[in-house]
């Protein structure tokens, strides 16, 4: 004769195991953003802020235990691409004011030793 069922005790069956959901990090968008802005604007500041945000968010994935990190490794990049072109831009500025300045220099000293 054949036995009638009986569920199991509470708390015995747990269901599926549940992935463990994986790391999102407002720094590496900050850094996308501000590595955009860098690129498009020619505004510095941004792609150095984009960078330092970029590596605090790989820093912060790492030590979750997330490898790949995926948002922070785009931001990353982009913060480098905005760094890369925020330092053209800040040697370019450097460059023009060099440039005026020995200009003014020029024109006031040149012009005491002309006739």
């Amino acid at each position: 004769m054949q036995q009638p069922f009986q569920p199991p005790p509470g708390g015995v069956y747990r269901g599926a195991p549940q992935m463990p959901t994986p790391y999102q990090s407002n720094d590496g968008v900050i850094a996308l953003v501000c590595g955009a802005v860098a690129m498009t604007t020619a505004c510095f500041p941004f792609g150095f802020a984009g960078l330092y945000f970029g590596l605090r968010a790989r820093r912060l994935a790492r030590e979750a235990g997330d490898p790949g990190g995926s948002v922070a490794t785009m931001g990353l990049i982009g913060a480098l691409m905005g760094g890369i072109f925020g330092t053209i831009w800040l040697l370019f500025v450097l460059m023009y004011v060099v440039m005026i300045v020995f200009g003014v220099g020029l024109a006031m000293f040149g012009a005491a030793a002309g006739p």
